[in-house]
């Protein structure tokens, strides 16, 4: 007895469906497709000054005094927090040479 006979005995035999009888899934929504992306925290007021003073307003990494930033020894993404601790002053280029790494 071939397996399909066996099959249809059990009752595991299904037929397949029609071509018109399938239906398309709906397409996803915006939401379902990319989850909102979470509000960063903004670095409290206090510790910008705590920063600023601690650092003498200058870059850490290279003394300039130009488009300085605020910037996580250890990054947001890699578990850092806003506190003193965590932040310096760095230039926008000294920034951008550190990218995503700890110090």
């Amino acid at each position: 007895m071939p397996a399909s006979d066996a099959g249809r005995r059990l009752g595991l035999w299904r037929p397949l469906p029609r071509r018109d009888d399938v239906r398309p899934e709906p397409p996803l929504s915006e939401q379902q497709v990319a989850p909102k992306p979470r509000k960063r925290r903004a670095i409290p007021d206090r510790a910008k000054q705590f920063v600023w003073n601690r650092d003498g307003g200058r870059c850490v990494q290279c003394g300039s005094t130009d488009k300085l930033g605020y910037d996580h020894i250890i990054p947001l993404s890699r578990g850092g927090s806003n506190t003193a601790r965590n932040l310096q002053l760095l230039c926008e280029e000294c920034n951008r040479r550190k990218g995503n790494f700890i110090t």
